[in-house]
Order: structure tokens, then sequence, then C-alpha cells
């Protein structure tokens, strides 16, 4: 976007320092009071000054690519051995593991 936005403006600014340039330079002595080709060039040269004031980068602070998020954990439902009851058989109960 911002190279697009250059090219743009450094296409302006070209296109007005070539209509001041020949609009200055086209003036001869019978037409010296007539001043509305500099009032034009001179606009053009304003504008074009203003223009590139206004779109320049504003000052953000620096954006970091790397974002750290929590891995992710993965879970189950495992038997674990408890112990034996009063008959003598193991005892399990289901505990979740995650890893």
């Amino acid at each position: 976007m911002t190279m697009i936005r250059n090219y743009a403006l450094a296409f302006t600014a070209a296109i007005a320092l070539t209509a001041a340039t020949s609009l200055g330079g086209a003036a001869s002595e019978a037409q010296a009071g007539n001043k509305n080709g500099a009032y034009f060039a001179g606009g053009l040269v304003a504008g074009a000054i203003i223009g590139t004031a206004l779109t320049r980068p504003v000052y953000a602070a620096p954006a970091y690519g790397v974002v750290y998020a929590a891995p992710v954990q993965h879970c189950w439902m495992q038997k674990e051995f408890v112990g034996y009851n009063y008959k003598g058989q193991k005892m399990y109960q289901k505990v979740q593991v995650c890893d």
C-alpha cells in the first residue's frame, strides 16, 4: 500500500514540476503583465509540497510478528492403580492425564 502511495506521489510531483517549468519559461515580454500562469504553477508546487507533508507516514511503535501462545494440552482419561480391596482384587480409578 505504501509503495503505491509513494509511486503516486512521485508521479504527481513529476507532473507538477514539469508544469511549473513549462509555464514559467513560456512567459514573454508581451505577456509579462499576465500572472495567471505563475499563480497556476505556484499552486501546483504548493499543492505538491502540502500533499507530500500530509502523506508522510506517522511513527508507530514497532510491532513484532512473534506471538507467544500457551501450548495446546492434550488430555485423556486413564485408569490408575490405587491398591487392593478387602478381597485382594486390584482397584483402579479413572484420572485425567495431560501431557
